[in-house]
Formats: C-alpha cells, structure tokens, sequence
C-alpha cells in the first residue's frame, strides 16, 4: 500500500496552477494513488474528478484514500490512451484539466513485480495485470535483434547489442525468472 504521506509530484503545481474556483470536471488520468486527486478535491468543494489507472490495485489504493469525496469521484480503469473512448461511454464531452503523471508509482515499485532491483519476485512488470505479456515472457523468448531494438529504443541503451547477448548466453543456462544477484 501506498504510504498515505506520500507527496505526490509537482502537488503545488497541480493543485495552484492547474486547477482553479471554476473548474468544474477535473481528470486525472493516470490517477495512482490518488495522492493529487485528494488535494484537488481538497481544496476545491466544486470539483469533480474522474480517475483513471491500468492498475486495479492502484484503483484499489486512491478509491480508499478518495472515499471522503466518493460524491465527486469516478474511477475507471483504463489506460489514458482511451482517454476520448472512456470519457465517452460515461457521457462526458467536456472537461475542465487533466493531469498525466506518467511512469511507474512507488505502489508498482513496492508491488512485487519486479519493477525494482531490491525486488526478488518474478519479472513480471505490467502495469495492467491483465495485459497477457511479462517482462519474463520478453527476455525468454524475443531473439537477439527483438531485444536489441527494445533496449535501444525503450530502454535508450547504447549499449544495447552488448545487452541483448547477455540475455541471450544467460537464458541458455536457465529461464530468466528474476533480477540477478
């Protein structure tokens, strides 16, 4: 669980400059644990919220730490590139901000799933944990110029080529189940 002191990014910049007296809808589409939601609800009485999280157990976390404004709160799981489609299926064409804290919460880093290298569980890695595909399913079984391209370009990893071998010579001997010691 997330600590309920934790300070979300840029708080005072969200709540003093991104939302003001008339904002009547507010989205928070990568809505975590609901750490800018709460000061946004906080301090403006008028202020809807619609939250939005791929991450059910990050769901879980802000529905518990936004239930003193469940009147003003819609949260929806979704990943924020639905934005338009789930803003549509509840009916709403306008908004007043909307706020993406992107990158993975200190709830995921926690989480078990091998997002941290202080993390012994399974390399696991998704957000949503419905998505079908693991981090272990990619370094088992993408060959070397699957994963040289994925280093490089999501990983911005100069040193990919290098990488990609390693993974490769490593997985010979066994799965790659967890981070190595």
């Amino acid at each position: 669980m997330i600590d309920a002191t934790h300070t979300p990014v840029l708080l005072d910049a969200v709540v003093n400059d991104l939302v003001d007296e008339d904002d009547l809808l507010f989205v928070d589409a990568t809505v975590g644990g609901g750490g800018h939601g709460y000061h946004i609800l906080e301090r403006y009485r008028g202020v809807r919220l619609v939250g939005i999280d791929a991450d059910e157990e990050a769901l879980a976390v802000s529905g518990e730490r936004l239930a003193p404004f469940k009147d003003r709160v819609l949260l929806k799981k979704g990943n924020f590139r639905n934005l338009k489609r789930i803003l549509r299926e509840e009916s709403i064409d306008e908004i007043d901000g909307v706020l993406f804290d992107l990158g993975i919460s200190m709830l995921q880093m926690a989480g078990g799933r091998g997002f941290s290298f202080t993390d012994e569980s399974s390399l696991d890695m998704r957000i949503d944990r419905d998505e079908a595909l693991t981090a272990r399913d990619v370094v088992n079984s993408y060959d070397y110029r699957a994963l040289t391209r994925l280093i490089k370009e999501y990983g911005e990893e100069g040193d990919a080529p290098r990488i990609a071998h390693a993974i490769l010579e490593a997985r010979k001997k066994k799965a790659i189940d967890r981070r190595s010691p």
